[in-house]
């Protein structure tokens, strides 16, 4: 026998070799093989089954199980089949793990519309041992027999794989930008307090993955068996029950012209999310073998802090670009949460400090239904100010843009206010439910910072500097002033002077530099030399294209004496 692979644009013959092996009832004498092609030779008419390996497959299995383990030579994706056994309605499963009583299930087949074959398909990690199992069903009506099962790998350079878990404390972890997680729902049970998706089965598998860069991140189970659900969920893992603060992220049922799902976000360095899929409930199809596929690409756009449904639990949005990313599906109102005409009440919340003072633009654009995947969501934005729920003063309300159904709102920003983000979708769309994006940008604008001494920051028009007692006729040290631009555009205009009664008291040196870019610094110096006796007042005026302090005025004082 002949089997004819194509790699690039060659075509090798490869010729299979005849049964490399006698699978064996007692998992202990299983052979151990570690080809890339290997066939497999069975017989269950007489084989058992042993404590502690059932239910491995199906309340139908005949309990005449064979066992053989191979080891995958290289990374690759492998499919084992049956094809070829005599007897009806074979079944096949593939497990990790080395003890019988401790295995892990990757995949499981068999068809009991169809007479031959069972069929699995999964990718493998170079090195890893998966041990397989083949039984019958007990319709089937010429019992167990002699069986076969075919091992075919296509090597390729593809992250090893995760088998995921039933229960959620016992959840593995994905890693890195690429990884693939595997697992069977078909015997997995519903946490007690598990959070609940729409179409979901209640038979979960979980990982869980830590973000190594901010990026976005694209999740699928496109090479799945059955029709699936996916969510991905963020926050703390470590209060009781274990559920009672993650917030979903996003969730995805069914892409277009598929029964598969997959979902897309912005991440965030460092973040760590919970990853569920399931089977769809609607549909018999939804318990098998599920193949996760996780990739990331990073960038230089803002991480995408996720939302959350209580107020009190709000994530903090930081600096003059931001992003934020949730999924309203099962999103509540809460006591004291002000509700306006039009909300779904399903409302997700942020909060934001201004960095500096200036306009703010925060929208939704790209927004999206959950089902049809794709569509843009009907959101609805508002941006309160307070940090209590029961006094927050709403200061924009945005509905439709002018052309979407998307949301965006502008308002001025005051320098280290809290601002309360709030989004929800519209009670009169049935795409008001779906996964948020929130986009939040501060217009480009200069920030001026005045420090006396290096790093300690001066309050425009607050702060008062004295320079002490000083003899008439006599200088103090000088006293250098750091004029910094925290702000995101050139700081320009920059002069200094002093006015007052006495004002030609204080000595202004000369700027290093009349302009600064984002983050640049520049210095002068003020020197007291009293004209006369007794307490000398005078204010220094720093001028510079700032939007909110010009001039920067800080209170000078000194004191003249005769000796």
């Amino acid at each position: 026998m002949k089997l004819i692979l194509k790699t690039g644009l060659l075509l090798a013959a490869i010729t299979l070799p005849a049964h490399s092996a006698q699978m064996a009832d007692r998992f202990a004498d299983r052979p151990q093989i570690s080809s890339p092609i290997e066939v497999l030779s069975a017989d269950t008419t007489h084989a058992t089954s042993e404590t502690g390996e059932l239910p491995y497959l199906y309340q139908y299995q005949r309990e005449n199980t064979v066992w053989a383990e191979w080891t995958a030579p290289s990374n690759g994706w492998v499919v084992i089949d049956t094809l070829g056994t005599k007897y009806t309605r074979p079944m096949i499963a593939v497990f990790t793990g080395s003890e019988i009583t401790a295995l892990s299930t990757v995949a499981r087949g068999y068809d009991p519309g169809a007479p031959n074959p069972a069929r699995v398909g999964f990718p493998v990690a170079a090195g890893t041992a998966y041990q397989i199992m083949l039984d019958s069903t007990l319709d089937n009506s010429s019992g167990a027999g002699i069986g076969t099962v075919n091992i075919k790998l296509t090597a390729a350079e593809i992250p090893p794989s995760t088998v995921g878990a039933d229960v959620f404390a016992e959840r593995p972890d994905l890693t890195g930008s690429h990884a693939f997680g595997v697992a069977n729902n078909q015997l997995a049970g519903f946490d007690p307090d598990e959070p609940e998706t729409r179409y979901r089965r209640k038979q979960t598998i979980w990982w869980q993955w830590t973000a190594p860069a901010t990026g976005r991140v694209t999740l699928d189970t496109l090479d799945s068996e059955i029709q699936t659900t996916l969510t991905v969920f963020a926050g703390s893992t470590a209060t009781e029950p274990p559920f009672a603060d993650l917030d979903p992220v996003a969730d995805n049922n069914d892409v277009p012209n598929s029964t598969r799902s997959r979902l897309s976000f912005q991440t965030e360095a460092g973040r760590t999310y919970q990853i569920v899929a399931d089977g769809d409930i609607a549909n018999y199809k939804g318990e098998g073998n599920i193949v996760l596929r996780l990739d990331l690409t990073p960038n230089t756009a803002p991480a995408a802090i996720p939302g959350a449904d209580d107020f009190g639990r709000r994530r903090q949005l930081s600096g003059n670009n931001a992003a934020g990313a949730m999924c309203n599906l099962n999103c509540t109102t809460e006591p004291f949460e002000k509700s306006s005409g039009g909300t779904r009440e399903q409302t997700a919340w942020w909060q934001w400090t201004a960095p500096a003072s200036g306009m703010v633009t925060v929208d939704t654009f790209g927004s999206g239904q959950l089902n049809p995947a794709g569509t843009p969501m009907d959101t609805v934005l508002k941006v309160w100010k307070g940090s209590e729920l029961e006094t927050l003063q709403e200061i924009v309300f945005s509905n439709d843009t002018s052309d979407s159904t998307w949301s965006k709102a502008s308002f001025f920003a005051e320098k280290g206010t809290f601002y309360q983000i709030e989004i929800d979708g519209n009670i009169a769309n049935s795409s008001g439910v779906g996964n948020i994006i929130l986009n939040l940008r501060r217009e480009l604008a200069p920030e001026i910072t005045i420090q006396q001494p290096a790093g300690s920051n001066l309050l425009d028009g607050v702060t008062k500097k004295s320079f002490g007692t000083v003899r008439i006729g006599a200088k103090s040290v000088a006293k250098t002033f750091t004029i910094r631009n925290t702000g995101s555009a050139n700081l320009t205009g920059l002069a200094v002077s002093r006015t007052g009664a006495h004002g030609r008291d204080f000595i202004v040196g000369p700027l290093a530099k009349p302009s600064l870019p984002p983050g640049a610094s520049t210095t002068f110096t003020v020197t007291f030399a009293p004209r006369d006796k007794g307490t000398r007042v005078a204010a220094l005026l720093i001028r510079s294209n700032d939007s909110d302090e010009n001039p920067f005025d800080v209170k000078l004082t000194g004191m003249g004496v005769t000796r």
